[in-house]
């Protein structure tokens, strides 16, 4: 198997092992990818509930702007009961009051309310209650007509309209049907159906203009979101209280009904205003919150006190919002509406759809396709890409794709008013995304658990081969010259010293040792690698540096020349060494110097200003670099509390994240800060803190050596 170590080979290995990790994570996907969306076609309870809140969290957080007022309720409210008596109030009452209404000529009048028992406070009623009255007092009562009368005569002159609720069971009485012109076929089948109407009486039911039902099924969470246009009431069409409310303002004599082929109703039309409907005859309310603006107490019309063209062209609904009285529905706007205002919001609807092209919230026929085409391509695009990703980026991917859904879902509403449903679809892509990342998770435990062998001797071999490194650091640190030694006995220098790897173990050197009583070595090297190589060949270099300036004492050219030949006589890995050696007079401060391809020290005396110990004539290249070169030397004369510095490119090369380098310049300003009495000690501190700091959180790139040594003087 050896051949797999090539690696273009062993990335073919991986890429089909992967491969079959990825098929087995989509498999599982698939498999509830279909059956989520099996799932949303049959349309279930729950799922309904999820779009409920959906759509009432649109309206609550997006609700309609009231900006247009068709309609106005004069609402039988706490003040009108307690003027005028509390209800039922006498049919002439409910007559002064339509009159009131009329008299400021609205577009049309609604009662919501109905009256399907005579007026027990009419004339002929009290005759029957009390037989026993005075003679003349029953021969007056006999004269007068019966309020149900007079309420009919007012409904007949104002073109009022009564309300008609439909029931599920109960005796079967005749309406006054509005005709009805189908177009495209029948749609009862497809309408909401109520075998039994309850109604006004006969008398009122003939003498009004017409008669709208305010049947208004709940959902199944009792909130009212739904408001039909038309109904299938006892076997026949009816249209809803805010469609005759239209007709009549409009004087249409029929009310058409619009069929789509197959899939039910499309719309109604009054006069030459079409309005769309779902395909069982309702529209979904686009609500507002409650505005108290929309009603007007019954006392201040019959007292007279409204503006006198406040009901102008108006829609004008009749009903009660007193204690008792008032029928509350919970919207998506809150726990309760009245009743007649939720009529009025409809109207509303309508009424900026047709004069002002403002759309009506729809959700249609096709939306379920929509939304299963939503779970269906979001949860594809999952199963393509979460197998490839880390769990983490694969959750950034479905937050992006929920993110777009309900961006997108938001934009159709509040644009186009359209009802989309992102619930199901969000709810399945995190389920699904919750599966596939646990099988990725299963099926690479069972991966681990195959590799565990594999990985106990991998890690055994690494712990080997760590020991042998920190064995091998530990070796080459013992390697270098301790300062405290080889200053024991010598007042004349101090000097310190800081070498740093960049690895385990490094190629850079330095070595500080007495040739004799007077003369004192200095080196500091580096080798052109990195590693156990490069600490090798250090070592090398050391060893033989040191045996030949033992050897030669003092000729510094000769020993430079005769190191390059010994190091460069088995170096068949063509490695070389920067380094920069000098012999110190302890007596004299002289510097005898030499430098090999190395940076070039710096003198100074702290608090004064840095020099760069820089010669043409002293060196040469790097040992091993040119075999048989020969080298030159140069002197400098350092005077007492004098100070040189060098170091290896580590510390001038050192990069920082954005791939700056540290430099001379640097290294020279770091010395130039330094203040009067600083040691040779706290010197190299300095400069290496700097280094550090400047080079932040990035990776180390090369070996760090800081060497100085200060020169106190032969006494």
């Amino acid at each position: 198997m050896g051949f797999l170590k090539h690696p273009s080979l062993a990335s073919l290995s991986q890429a089909y092992l992967s491969i079959g990790r990825h098929t087995q994570t989509r498999l599982v996907g698939f498999v509830l990818l279909g059956l989520f969306l099996f799932l949303q076609s049959l349309e279930l309870s729950a799922a309904n509930q999820l779009r409920f809140f959906v759509y009432d969290l649109y309206q609550k957080i997006a609700p309609r702007d009231a900006n247009h007022r068709p309609a106005l309720i004069v609402d039988i409210d706490e003040a009108s009961l307690e003027a005028h008596g509390q209800w039922p109030w006498p049919r002439t009452e409910i007559a002064k009051l339509i009159d009131k209404i009329a008299a400021q000529k609205p577009a049309a009048i609604g009662l919501d309310m109905f009256f399907s028992e005579p007026d027990r406070s009419s004339p002929d009623r009290i005759l029957k209650t009390y037989p026993n009255i005075p003679e003349a007092l029953a021969k007056t009562l006999e004269a007068l007509p019966s309020n149900d009368k007079i309420l009919a005569q007012s409904l007949r002159q104002n073109k009022a309209i009564l309300a008609v609720t439909g029931l599920s069971s109960g005796p079967t009485r005749p309406l006054k049907r509005t005709p009805v012109l189908l177009q495209g076929g029948d749609p009862k089948s497809f309408l909401l159906d109520f075998p039994v109407a309850l109604r006004s009486l006969d008398l009122l039911m003939m003498a009004s203009a017409g008669q709208g039902v305010i049947s208004v099924p709940s959902e199944e969470d009792n909130v009212m979101r739904r408001m039909p246009m038309v109904v299938s009431l006892q076997n026949g069409l009816h249209p809803s209280l805010a469609a005759e409310l239209f007709r009549v303002a409009l004087s249409a004599p029929v009310f058409t009904t619009i069929m789509a082929e197959g899939t039910g109703l499309e719309a109604v039309k009054i006069g030459n205003y079409r309005i769309p409907t779902a395909a069982d005859g309702r529209i979904w309310v686009h609500f507002s919150p409650h505005q108290p603006n929309r009603f007007v107490s019954a006392t201040e019309i019959l007292q007279g006190t409204v503006a006198p063209d406040l009901l102008s062209q108006r829609f004008i609904l009749v009903g009660s919002s007193a204690l008792g009285l008032g029928d509350y529905h919970a919207t998506p706007q809150g726990p309760a509406m009245q009743g007649t205002e939720i009529q009025v919001q409809l109207l509303e609807n309508i009424f900026g759809y047709l004069s002002h092209g403002e759309p009506l919230l729809t959700r249609p026929h096709h939306a379920p396709w929509m939304e299963w085409g939503m779970t269906f391509g979001v949860g594809l695009l999952l199963i393509l890409t979460v197998p490839l990703l880390h769990p983490r980026y694969g959750a950034v991917v479905l937050l992006g794709l929920l993110g777009a859904l309900i961006a997108g879902c938001w934009v159709f509403y509040l644009e186009e008013r359209l009802l989309l449903d992102y619930s199901f679809t969000s709810l399945a892509s995190i389920l699904l995304f919750t599966a596939m990342v646990t099988s990725t998770a299963l099926i690479l435990e069972q991966t681990k658990r195959g590799l565990e062998k594999d990985l106990a001797v991998q890690k055994e071999a690494a712990l080997k081969v760590e020991g042998e490194l920190t064995a091998a650091r530990n070796i080459q640190m013992s390697m270098l010259p301790d300062a405290q030694e080889v200053c024991a006995g010598h007042h004349e220098f101090t000097f310190h010293a800081t070498l740093e790897p960049a690895r385990a173990v490094g190629g850079d050197l330095y070595d500080v040792f007495m040739i004799d009583d007077r003369s004192l070595f200095v080196m500091i090297g580096d080798v052109t690698d990195k590693g156990v190589p490069a600490s090798l060949f250090m070592s090398l270099t050391k060893a033989l540096l040191r045996s030949i300036v033992l050897r030669r004492q003092g000729d510094l050219a000769a020993i430079m020349t005769e190191a390059n030949d010994e190091i460069s006589r088995d170096n068949k890995e063509s490695m070389f060494v920067t380094v920069f050696a000098g012999i110190l007079d302890l007596q004299t401060g002289q510097l005898d110097y030499c430098i090999a391809g190395h940076e070039p020290p710096f003198i100074f005396v702290p608090g004064e200003k840095v020099r760069l110990l820089d010669s043409e004539s002293a060196g040469g290249p790097p040992l091993c670099a040119v075999p048989g070169f020969p080298f030159s030397t140069d002197s400098y004369q350092l005077t007492p509390g004098e100070s040189f510095l060098t170091v290896t490119d580590g510390v001038t090369e050192a990069l920082d994240l954005e791939k700056n380098m540290y430099g001379d310049d640097r290294l020279e300003q770091c010395l130039d800060g330094l203040s009067a009495g600083t040691n040779c000690q706290e010197a190299a501190e300095r400069v290496y803190e700097d280094v550090k700091k400047f080079v932040g959180t990035a990776d180390q790139s090369d070996d760090i050596t800081i060497l100085t040594l200060t020169y106190l003087g032969p006494n």
